[in-house]
């Protein structure tokens, strides 16, 4: 979905540059973790990431433009995907805005929602600064992980939360 991404698009037209440069995902430059060797940064191509997502089995089909998983337990189901910015991020909302129209050329579903800012710091405030999961503990699931598990590093720090 990378290839999905207009990145350089999204650089010059949302942010207003000519001091902001895409950026691949992951970490930010700048990060004590960040590792630009190992960072992979995919040009815009929608044709290659059509091509990869009907590699994966996922293919639109019914004809509605949107691509549906063809096996296991959501066989049939629309692929859809969520993302959130808070109400208060308006830089936010319209990359979120825009990564939407994005991935719906490449048949992707997104719902894009903004909510309100007190639960979006609630959602993050266990993260906050470190490598862990915002999500509930339950059992078998870490809250904490090294880093290099999610990014490239150089190193070999232990991030907790």
């Amino acid at each position: 979905m990378s290839y999905a991404i207009d990145r350089d698009g999204i650089a010059k037209s949302l942010t207003n540059g000519p001091f902001f440069r895409a950026w691949a995902g992951g970490l930010f430059p700048g990060s004590q973790y960040f590792d630009r060797e190992s960072t992979v940064y995919y040009p815009y191509s929608p044709e290659s990431a059509k091509t990869l997502l009907e590699g994966i089995g996922l293919k639109d089909t019914n004809g509605d433009g949107v691509r549906e998983w063809t096996e296991g337990p959501l066989a049939g189901q629309d692929v859809v995907i969520g993302l959130e910015a808070g109400e208060d991020n308006t830089a936010g909302q319209s990359l979120g805005a825009a990564i939407t129209a994005f991935l719906q050329d490449v048949g992707i579903k997104v719902n894009f929602r903004t909510i309100a800012g007190t639960a979006m710091t609630e959602n993050e405030a266990p993260a906050r600064g470190k490598c862990g999961s915002s999500a509930p503990a339950r059992p078998g699931r870490r809250r904490t992980f090294d880093c290099k598990d999610i990014a490239p590093t150089s190193g070999t720090s232990r991030c907790t939360s």
